[in-house]
């Protein structure tokens, strides 16, 4: 157990010190009487605050969160609040200081009171604050807390690990007409060459010059004594995909920050405008590979089934697109578990088991999706630290060139090539003069089907180093400058094969 003297021990152990050297110098016995007792009185406060510590965590000195769900919904930027109840059963008040929560990347926290004095049998309801700025699970870890005892010379630094997992939607905010309809505000889904013509009946109304003959409603008409007219609403039922590219790229920056979150959002957005409009919408996520894939459906159902599959099928987590090794991985675990229970992992000094880590996954606070490893061991370390909502910094490796091969080999699909989807909206950044010519034919041959192809550009971050924040404005600048460059580009590329670029900025619009 570690104890950390305050500035008041030290100022004592420096007076006593040089009180007995001075004493010894000066052949002084009083004056080294007095400094000894000063050290020796340091020493023993030093000691009660250690026993202190250990008999209030013997005596049952714990904290339980008040709300028994272990997984939490939340959606990205939205505040959260939950309650934590510390105990103190001793015969004895405890006083503690800096109460901190611990947590994941991406998530800002704050906690209610800081410090203060538990009464002997007595409990203390601290609120919590929570803010998750990454989509997925993300994991608080438990709270640590400083305690100490009179005199209060050294505090005792407590770890109550209880985890709890946020499992963080991304949020869906009203979009503009450009962005929900496309093609300059087109009321109607686009016609294609296999789109079908649905008339659904509104109303019926008096006959007025001009109207077709076949659209009379002769036995209402007979009824009433004069023509009535069948009135109908013309909607087609092409199918709109939404591809949202999740490359490594788009991943890297400061947590709950990055591109790919905007993306999430952005894709979110689209996805529910569309429904509430009574479309059919299809998901792909892609990246290096296909990792996600959602054929087109209407309602409700389908939104929730969508906003699950862009809340935890995202990530980085799997090997492939993991930075973490697997003696980083084998680390971070035996440091988890150690907390949870010293024992399991002897103090992180011994290796956990493949048996272990699937045992203790099963108890976590969230059952994660299956994890692409190269072992079964390996699979279980990416699963363990998943479950507790640790997440996995992304690879450093250029994945943009994959990536469009696999966007031009999805569009090349029976689907898109045959004129099946109505609309296609990519959700990324859009092709360039580097891109592969495979991609550009492919976007070219959709078009030529009739399907609508737009490019809803998400670039790179704006973030620079704070290490010299005098340049950080010029940074930005030079950087905006560069993606702007790009995007006209791309616009004029596209803009030949018919596809259309609109520019989504990557922070989050302001409420």
């Amino acid at each position: 157990m570690q104890v950390v003297p305050t500035r008041s021990a030290f100022h004592l152990t420096l007076l006593g010190a040089a009180c007995t050297l001075t004493g010894i110098g000066l052949s002084r016995p009083v004056a080294v009487l007095w400094g000894g007792a000063l050290l020796l009185g340091v020493v023993l406060a030093r000691a009660a605050a250690k026993w202190g510590a250990a008999r209030s965590r013997a005596s049952g000195f714990e904290m339980v969160w008040d709300d028994r769900r272990r997984l939490i919904p939340a959606v990205r930027g939205a505040p959260l609040e939950v309650f934590a109840i510390l105990t103190n059963r001793d015969s004895r008040p405890l006083e503690f200081s800096e109460l901190a929560l611990m947590h994941a990347a991406g998530m800002e926290a704050r906690v209610t009171p800081r410090s203060g004095i538990i009464p002997r049998g007595a409990s203390v309801r601290v609120r919590v604050e929570l803010t998750s700025y990454c989509a997925g699970p993300c994991g608080v870890f438990g709270l640590s807390i400083k305690t100490s005892r009179a005199p209060g010379l050294f505090v005792v630094p407590l770890l109550f690990s209880n985890p709890l997992v946020i499992l963080t939607a991304p949020e869906s905010h009203v979009l503009g007409a450009r962005a929900i309809k496309g093609n300059r505000c087109q009321a109607q889904p686009r016609r294609t060459v296999l789109s079908r013509e649905i008339a659904e009946f509104r109303e019926l109304r008096e006959h007025r010059p001009g109207d077709p003959f076949r659209r009379i409603a002769w036995k209402p008409s007979a009824r009433r004594g004069k023509l009535l007219v069948v009135e109908t609403e013309e909607k087609f039922d092409a199918d709109v995909w939404v591809l949202l590219d999740a490359s490594l790229e788009l991943s890297r920056g400061t947590p709950g920050k990055t591109p790919k979150e905007s993306a999430l959002e952005h894709a979110a957005s689209l996805i529910r405008a569309r429904l509430e409009a009574g479309q059919r919408v299809g998901l792909i996520v892609y990246a290096g590979r296909e990792l996600v894939r959602i054929h087109p459906e209407p309602g409700r159902r389908q939104w929730l089934r969508m906003r699950l599959a862009l809340t935890e099928e995202v990530h980085t987590a799997d090997a492939d697109r993991s930075a973490l090794s697997i003696f980083e991985l084998e680390q971070l675990a035996l440091e988890h578990i150690s907390a949870l229970d010293p024992r399991l992992a002897d103090g992180g000094r011994q290796p956990v088991s493949t048996e272990q880590l699937e045992a203790l996954t099963r108890g976590a606070p969230y059952e994660p999706q299956p994890i692409f490893a190269a072992s079964p061991h390996e699979r279980a370390l990416r699963t363990y630290l998943r479950a507790f909502g640790i997440d996995s910094p992304p690879l450093d490796t250029d994945e943009r060139p994959r990536s469009e091969r696999r966007l031009a080999a999805i569009l090349g699909e029976r689907t898109f090539k045959s004129g099946r989807a109505g609309e296609v909206i990519v959700v990324g950044p859009p092709p360039d003069a580097h891109s592969p010519k495979e991609l550009l034919s492919a976007l070219e041959r959709v078009v030529t089907r009739g399907t609508s192809v737009w490019f809803h550009a998400v670039g790179s971050s704006m973030e620079v180093s704070e290490a010299e924040p005098e340049r950080s404005e010029v940074f930005r600048r030079v950087k905006r400058a560069r993606l702007e460059a790009g995007l006209i580009e791309s616009r004029k590329i596209l803009r030949a094969r018919g596809v259309k670029v609109l520019a989504v900025s990557h922070q989050r619009p302001r409420e």
